[in-house]
């Protein structure tokens, strides 16, 4: 299935089965799926799905996705996103790939949520925007590469994000450090980030790098492992 241009696209219940490629192509970023529920994608040579970063918000954790090998994942194209949403615990691991996923509305994550980070990409918070994970400890959020390496991304970074909901809790994060900043985390400008119950690891350079404008809120127990750099650098 391909959906493009200003298309709309409601879809619940149905089987996408044996594709060459992907299960479903979205094409455009103007694409809107109100309605994406208790589908069952599977046997895919590609991604079950793949999608805008403006887009993720629409999928949650009644379709399945299943029987597609080492591409059992939620493919996400860089984009803009401006909108408030809730990116759910899906089914299947979320692969951000390319530097332009850019959060512009306030973004909470759920808990469990596991993202698989592409060679280089990013996710950028920028200052409209803000990212809240909060995981729990049943239930880390997890981000890390798609392959175990320090560096093979960039980072999470926040650009004068000075909002009261950023907040990283039970988060796991690794392989990070790829990017301009050489961190797993970034806070730059006037961004206000709350950590706790985090364990970042496998960084080619820093663990956290915090600019001399940002505010770090350390609230404990953050557990840092295999960091090429310092585990918290601060910028003076």
């Amino acid at each position: 299935m391909t959906v493009k241009g200003n298309s709309q696209l409601s879809m619940s219940n149905c089987i996408i089965s044996n594709s060459k490629k992907y299960g479903l192509f979205v094409v455009n970023e103007d694409v809107q799926l109100p309605v994406f529920e208790q589908n069952d994608i599977s046997q895919c040579t590609d991604y079950p799905i793949r999608l805008y970063t403006n887009q993720l918000h629409y999928l949650d954790s009644t379709t399945h996705f299943l029987n597609n090998g080492d591409n059992s994942a939620v493919e996400v194209t860089g984009s803009e996103l401006s909108e408030n949403v809730v990116w759910k615990n899906l089914r299947a691991p979320v692969l951000f790939t390319g530097p332009y996923n850019n959060i512009q509305g306030d973004v909470t994550v759920e808990a469990g949520s596991v993202f698989l980070m592409g060679p280089e990409a990013l996710i950028r918070v920028k200052s409209e925007g803000s990212f809240h994970l909060n995981g729990t400890i049943d239930e880390p959020i997890i981000i890390k590469g798609k392959v175990d390496s320090p560096g093979y991304f960039a980072s999470i970074t926040f650009e004068d994000s000075n909002n009261s909901l950023n907040e990283m809790n039970n988060v796991h994060l690794a392989n990070g450090g790829g990017g301009y900043y050489n961190s797993n985390i970034a806070i730059t400008g006037s961004t206000h980030l709350k950590v706790s119950n985090c364990n970042i690891s496998s960084s080619s350079g820093h663990g956290l790098y915090v600019s001399r404008y940002s505010t770090l809120t350390d609230m404990g127990n953050n557990t840092f492992s295999a960091i090429t750099g310092d585990d918290i650098f601060i910028q003076q």
